[in-house]
């Protein structure tokens, strides 16, 4: 079982998705229902952790989304902005996407 938490808010154009705790191999997008919606905000401010095959099933998710669907990201973690420097395909192609990221004082 998945330690990833998703929280759905949908308002009928624009869905916004919470996500909190660890995207690993047991994590699973694919009851997350997009149809209909013109937009879709992911927040991952509480993503802590990601493994490869969470990242995967993440990709493969990404890919799923249609590319006339807007995809913003708000509240990057540095768990989810670490995977996104790595690997090709982890953002939606093609869509309207914007980001919001944390700034971060070291």
């Amino acid at each position: 079982m998945s330690d990833l938490e998703i929280t759905i808010q949908n308002d009928g154009k624009t869905s916004v998705l919470t996500l909190k705790g660890t995207l690993d191999e047991n994590s699973d997008f694919s009851k997350i229902n997009i149809k209909g919606v013109q937009e879709i905000i992911i927040d991952t401010q509480f993503v802590t952790m990601m493994n490869s095959c969470g990242t995967r099933n993440w990709v493969l998710w990404m890919h799923t989304i249609p590319s006339t669907m807007r995809v913003r990201f708000i509240n990057c973690s540095m768990a989810f902005i670490d995977q996104a420097n790595l690997f090709e395909g982890f953002f939606p192609k093609k869509n309207n996407s914007g980001f919001v990221l944390r700034t971060i004082r070291m």
